[in-house]
């Protein structure tokens, strides 16, 4: 099954079980078989000790470059996330505009990285 226009249809999955995460595993297998049924193809997948911050941004690196403007691309990403507020003179800095927060994933090295 393709995308709408005729492209491809793909899926990256990225699973963090850190600190006291459990169930990370399944919850990909559950998340892996939905989009294959849906005609998913997955272009990518790691899960466990591996999710480090160099290997997530190689995998999103890697899925934009092989990505066509027909296509269909589904990223996945089970795990701890966290948000930052900034502070009032964080946003007030010289610049670009400085959004007042952010989101962000978690990898297996957070604390290092």
């Amino acid at each position: 099954m393709s995308a709408r226009g005729g492209g491809r249809r793909r899926a990256l999955l990225l699973g963090c079980p850190w600190g006291t995460l459990y169930g990370v595993h399944h919850s990909l297998a559950a998340l892996r078989a939905s989009l294959v049924g849906r005609g998913f193809a997955v272009a990518g997948e790691l899960c466990g000790p591996e999710v480090t911050r160099e290997a997530v941004l190689a995998a999103l690196d890697e899925v934009v470059a092989d990505t066509r403007p027909d296509d269909a691309a589904v990223i996945v990403y089970v795990g701890h996330g966290g948000r930052h507020e900034h502070r009032a003179h964080d946003v007030a800095a010289p610049g670009p505009p400085t959004p007042p927060a952010f989101n962000a994933l978690l990898p297996t090295d957070a604390p290092r990285s």
